[in-house]
């Protein structure tokens, strides 16, 4: 069993150029039961760590129209952050998580855990681009990372890059990590579709190159790169009933998928209660870690508060 508090404080200033400066001071606390395995005598035990962090982050945003009347906005940002290095007893901690990877692009790990934290001191920067017209809409990111190495990053700069693009009810994204070499680390695509009828997205993300860029355990120990996609889909029924699906498949293998997670999902909406069904089916199995494929059958009711 494992608890997390983080606790931030905040400073923001906006200058009268348009610099906008945020400063603060945060504190993530993890705390871990460690009980002992069933054939032994031994005592469950407390673990605890610390990890403050002092931030710098400024960013100028600057806006101007073309002769054609697209709205251009130019973004420089640096990110300077100051926290305690990795130690030696940090490591427990680091091999506390199941093997198991969910992907997407808008959250993944570098490690398969949400343990792992990057230590040391970081400096990023990097450069947002945007132009936008009516209903279509183009974002270009494309940056730095530069860290101190330690023993699970021993590289020291990485180049992170993500470009996106909107028209109406369709956008399309693509999310990078590359080396200091330019090897691709991970990527990420993603494809979201919504309108009165229907909606769906796609994601496929990929981490590569795994001995070498990622922390893994047993189970990866044979592959050396990572692929995982995520579809979710549904139909709007009528103005308050929707069906969604969801699926989430290995596809590591070039010619052998493999589905992990399968969930379809009716809901009822109207006013303030909305009433959910939803079937679900986990088929992840590690027997070492005490993790059985799953069946099961749920029914939830939400209710929201009006003032009046």
């Amino acid at each position: 069993m494992r608890n997390a508090l983080g606790l931030r404080l905040n400073k923001y200033i906006c200058s009268e150029y348009n610099h906008l400066i945020n400063m603060s001071i945060s504190n993530r606390t993890d705390t871990y039961l460690v009980k002992p395995k069933i054939d032994t005598h031994t005592n469950s035990k407390i673990l605890i760590r610390y990890i403050p962090e002092f931030s710098f982050n400024w960013r100028q945003p600057r806006f101007s129209i073309s002769k054609k009347q697209w709205k251009i906005k130019v973004e420089p940002l640096v990110s300077l952050i100051f926290g305690r290095k990795l130690l030696k007893s940090d490591e427990k901690f680091i091999y506390s998580n199941n093997h198991l990877f969910v992907l997407n692009s808008a959250n993944y790990n570098k490690f398969s855990g949400i343990d792992y934290h990057e230590f040391g001191s970081r400096f990023n920067y990097g450069l947002n681009y945007s132009l936008a017209k009516n209903a279509t809409a183009i974002h270009i990111f494309f940056g730095q990372g530069i860290r101190e190495k330690n023993k699970y990053e021993p590289y020291s700069h990485e180049y992170i890059g993500k470009l996106k693009y909107f028209h109406e009810q369709l956008s399309i994204e693509y999310n990078f990590r590359k080396s200091h070499r330019l090897k691709t680390i991970s990527d990420a695509l993603n494809v979201n579709i919504d309108n009165k009828r229907y909606f769906f997205n796609g994601n496929i993300t990929t981490l590569h190159n795994l001995f070498k860029y990622y922390y893994i355990d047993n189970y990866y120990q044979k592959q050396n790169r990572l692929r995982q996609l995520n579809i979710n889909f549904g139909l709007y029924l009528n103005n308050n009933i929707h069906l969604s699906g969801e699926s989430i498949i290995d596809a590591s293998h070039n010619h052998k998928f493999k589905q992990i997670l399968r969930s379809i999902k009716m809901t009822y909406e109207k006013d303030c209660v909305s009433i959910t069904g939803k079937i679900f089916d986990d088929f992840t199995q590690d027997v070492a870690n005490s993790v059985n494929k799953n069946h099961s059958i749920s029914f939830s009711v939400g209710l929201q508060i009006i003032n009046m």
